[in-house]
């Protein structure tokens, strides 16, 4: 298994075995919608995989990791915009929702842009968007929301 330097941040060498089984499950069952995995050290990402193909020969897969947000969870997503409130946790896209968590686990803004395959800029606008829907003004603050969000959260 070849990794690029943002998935060797994810994934050690004893989640590789887990990681090619879900992958050959997912493409057996020709799954579209990414996967949920649950990694050795407990965190929880999200795999969409694409066959390389050799003819009609499967040689490989390109899986595509990404840290698991409440949609690749189950939740219930929004059902449009005209519903979804301006501020509070509920305001939040699954963007926002997905950086808030990992600034929250303490990550900077360059190690959550790896983990989310954005760009650190592209971090900094969701974090500005996360604080202002959320009326907190540090990643302290921000941290203490998230964590109580998850706490509260059904199981």
């Amino acid at each position: 298994m070849l990794v690029n330097g943002a998935a060797t941040r994810i994934v050690e060498p004893s989640d590789r075995e887990l990681l090619w089984d879900s992958v050959l499950r997912g493409l057996a069952s020709g799954q579209q919608e990414p996967s949920r995995v649950s990694l050795a050290n407990g965190r929880s990402i999200a795999i969409r995989c694409e066959p390389i193909l050799d003819g009609i020969r499967l040689v490989g897969a390109l899986v595509r990791l990404a840290a698991a947000t409440a949609r690749t969870r189950g939740a219930p997503q929004p059902r449009n915009k005209a519903s979804t409130p301006a501020y509070g946790g509920s305001s939040l896209t699954d963007t926002e929702l997905a950086v808030a968590e990992q600034v929250a686990q303490g990550l900077t803004n360059r190690e959550a842009a790896a983990h989310l395959y954005l760009s650190p800029h592209t971090i900094d606008f969701h974090l500005r968007q996360v604080f202002r829907k959320l009326d907190v003004r540090s990643r302290v603050e921000l941290t203490r929301v998230i964590l109580r969000r998850q706490a509260e959260a059904p199981r």
